[in-house]
Order: structure tokens, then C-alpha cells, then sequence
């Protein structure tokens, strides 16, 4: 898989791939929380920061992100929506990267109808001839302000112990509702049992937003 992030299935149904540009580091609004996370990662990801990244128009994203990721935060415009872009990566090694879009959408029975598992398969269908996976099997999650649904591919042609630079063998990518906003969420990996996809998939999971109205 390469170090790129599909965000068209939201926007106007059509497939648009947005590669990582310059980053653009934005600093947390609180000072950092620590507490312990799930027992479902390991203890070097045990203590979090609860960030708060500010959306124009929309309000403030509050994510749970462990202390062992740095973060990276940028604006852009998708097909004419507002787009904040999120990067994680471990502070020590590049074995992982997670990125995170917030799309805006000005109908919010557009985000209460969309069909999170739906595009969780379109968005990866590309992607599925190269995989050693044959089937694309969608999971779900619910936390209390959030739905969503993920899928998992292994890219059958890239080596995880010695990866091109750029090159990532596991790949596990989602969107979810978070009224007015939808995330949208992609794992790159080179590590089969790494406990970043558990520690992501709690991060949007226990995602908040508190709007500006």
C-alpha cells in the first residue's frame, strides 16, 4: 500500500486520492491528560493526550492519541469542501503511518444517512487485486458519539521485514459519523500484530466534537 489517503467515496461519490504534502504541526488547545488506555494495546502505548484540533466553522475535534505518536494537522479543500488532514506516526521508527481527514458537510442528513460500511468497501476496492485478501469483510464500531466501519488488506506484494521507502504492507481503512463531520481514517503498516490499529480504532471510536453553535 502506499502513503496515500482516499477520501472520494464521501465527497460527490467520486474517488479522489490526496498524497501528504508539507506538514503543518498544530498544537494541542489543552494541556496533555494522562490516563490509561484500553487493555486492547500494549503498554507502550498506555498513556494518551487528549489533543483538541480546531475545525473553522465547525467547532473543536477532541481525539485520545497516545504519547508514543507525533501528530501533524493541515487544512486543504476536497471537490470544494473544507478537508482537515491528520497525520500520526511513531516518534521513534516509521514501521506505521495514520492518516485522518474531518470532511465537513453542510446537510447533516447527509452524515445520519451516510453508509459508513458501504464506503469502508468502495474505498478500498481498488486496492483489492493486489491484496492477498480475496474478500473484503467490513467491521463495525459505536462509541458514544461516533459509528463506524473499517476493512483490513494485505498487500501481497510488499515485503513487511524489508519495505521500500513509502511502502506499507498492512493496511486497514474506515470512515465515521461524527454530526456535521464525517473521519475518515487509513492505518499504514509494516507490523502484522502492531498495536497501533487497536489504539486508532479506540482513538475514533471515542472521538468528540463540540461545536461552535
Amino acid at each position: 500500500m502506499k502513503h496515500q489517503f482516499w477520501v472520494g467515496t464521501v465527497l460527490a461519490a467520486m474517488t479522489a486520492c490526496t498524497s501528504w504534502g508539507a506538514e503543518q504541526t498544530s498544537p494541542a488547545k489543552a494541556p496533555a491528560v494522562e490516563k490509561p488506555a484500553s487493555t486492547s494495546t500494549n503498554s507502550a502505548q498506555a498513556i494518551i493526550d487528549a489533543k483538541d484540533y480546531t475545525l473553522p466553522e465547525v467547532g473543536t475535534l477532541h481525539l485520545s492519541v497516545p504519547k508514543t505518536w507525533r501528530d501533524s494537522f493541515k487544512k486543504t479543500i476536497e471537490v470544494g469542501t473544507r478537508v482537515e488532514e491528520l497525520k500520526f506516526q511513531p516518534r521513534e521508527g516509521n514501521d506505521f503511518a495514520i492518516l485522518v481527514a474531518a470532511i465537513h458537510m453542510v446537510d447533516a442528513g447527509k452524515v445520519r444517512d451516510f453508509d459508513t460500511r458501504s464506503a469502508a468497501l468502495e474505498g478500498v476496492k481498488a486496492e483489492l487485486a493486489g491484496a492477498v485478501e480475496t474478500a473484503l469483510v467490513p467491521h463495525d464500531f459505536k462509541g458514544a458519539e461516533v459509528t463506524g466501519s473499517y476493512v483490513d488488506l494485505t498487500d501481497k506484494n510488499i515485503s513487511a521485514t524489508n519495505p521500500k521507502p513509502g511502502e506499507y504492507k498492512y493496511l486497514t481503512q474506515g470512515y465515521a459519523k461524527l454530526s456535521p463531520i464525517i473521519l475518515t481514517f487509513r492505518l499504514l503498516s509494516n507490523r502484522p500484530d502492531g498495536p497501533e490499529k487497536a489504539a486508532l480504532v479506540q482513538m475514533i471510536e471515542s472521538a468528540r466534537l463540540t461545536t461552535d453553535k
